[in-house]
């Protein structure tokens, strides 16, 4: 997920600026160690860092679009993105402001925009119920091995993050 993150940031800035910025911003990215260490392993703030960069780079191909079919196509994906992050995290739901703001600003938009929008939001959302359900709570089964294979003691730092992810 971050490798995919990183491209999408190389995207990005290649569509905003040029090339040599999209290099840039994506080995400032790589060598980050706040990105390094949350993408070492699988967890949820992956997937909502490469669902909010796939959103803007989403709306960004709708605002920069010259064709209107394209830019209904990437409409719907930053539609669908954006409830799939909302049903990740708490912060997924702030997604909806680029959204919003790119339907204000096409010059392309249509009225059925609205009505698919829409339903693209709510399969995002329904397709990240189970991510909802679970939220992670058996992560620790699933890494057990870390813990000599049998949980027994996990570091101080990680028992804070079992409690409060749960609420998070």
């Amino acid at each position: 997920l971050g490798v995919l993150t990183i491209f999408f940031i190389y995207k990005l800035s290649c569509r905003l600026y040029d090339k040599r910025a999209g290099i840039c911003s994506a080995l400032i990215l790589s060598l980050s160690m706040g990105f390094v260490g949350f993408n070492h392993l699988a967890k949820y703030i992956s997937l909502l860092n490469l669902i909010s960069v796939g959103t803007v780079l989403s709306c960004m191909y709708v605002l920069k679009s010259s064709r209107k079919s394209r830019s209904t196509l990437f409409f719907l994906i930053a539609c669908f993105l954006t409830g799939l992050a909302s049903s990740i995290h708490l912060e997924g739901p702030f997604l909806l402001l680029p959204l919003f703001l790119t339907f204000v600003f096409s010059p392309r938009r249509s009225k059925s925009w609205i009505l698919g929008g829409g339903g693209c939001l709510l399969a995002g959302l329904i397709l990240g119920i189970p991510t909802l359900i679970t939220h992670f709570h058996d992560y620790f089964s699933v890494y057990g091995s870390r813990y000599d294979s049998q949980l027994c003691n996990p570091p101080p730092s990680e028992k804070i993050a079992i409690w409060i992810s749960p609420l998070s």
